[in-house]
């Protein structure tokens, strides 16, 4: 877990390219 509680969750954007999103 994330002392922050920020979770760093990796997609895909419409391109194919591995972008990553700050969720919290």
């Amino acid at each position: 877990m994330d002392p922050n509680g920020v979770l760093t969750n990796f997609t895909y954007d419409g391109r194919g390219r591995v972008v990553t999103i700050a969720v919290g």
